[in-house]
């Protein structure tokens, strides 16, 4: 059973300050770079950060909460997310929202079996929990970032109702 619940109302897409914009991905590019190419879920922890382990348990996620709630109030945030893979590789990403839209870097750099190897941004409109339940009576949830031309994964998690 597939259930799309909204996890944040829809965002205009008008960008008034392009300079702005830029020096915001530079800025969270900047960041994502200066962490640590060893990045343990004790640090990511220590540092606030929401994080997703391999077996997708989401820690911090109150953190997020907060996020989608200022989204929802049009008060800017930032957040920063870390997901490790089964071998404990983190991949990291960063979400950020100006006041007007909602903008996601994800870094993948520190595996080159994941993605390209590249740090990528994505700018959407809002974001959308869709959720699936499982035999095994776990509910599989993914945040989706929605985009002009599509969604991009932001990240899964699962648990048992």
């Amino acid at each position: 059973m597939y259930q799309l619940l909204y996890a944040m109302l829809c965002l205009p897409m008008i960008n008034r300050n392009p300079t702005r914009t830029r020096n915001r991905v530079k800025n969270a590019m900047e960041e994502l770079q200066s962490i640590p190419k060893d990045y343990p879920i004790e640090t990511a922890l220590a540092n606030g950060n929401v994080v997703i382990t391999d077996r997708g348990e989401v820690h911090n996620k109150e953190r997020f909460e907060s996020f989608l709630s200022n989204v929802n109030k049009g008060k800017p945030d930032h957040i920063q997310f870390v997901k490790y893979t089964i071998n404990g590789i983190p991949l990291i990403g960063i979400l950020e929202y100006d006041g007007m839209k909602i903008k996601f870097t994800y870094d993948t750099t520190r595996s080159k079996n994941i993605g390209y190897g590249s740090i990528d941004t994505h700018e959407g409109t809002e974001i959308i929990l869709g959720t699936k339940e499982r035999p095994s009576g776990h509910l599989i949830g993914t945040y989706y970032l929605i985009m002009p031309k599509g969604k991009q994964i932001i990240f899964s998690f699962s648990y048992r109702f």
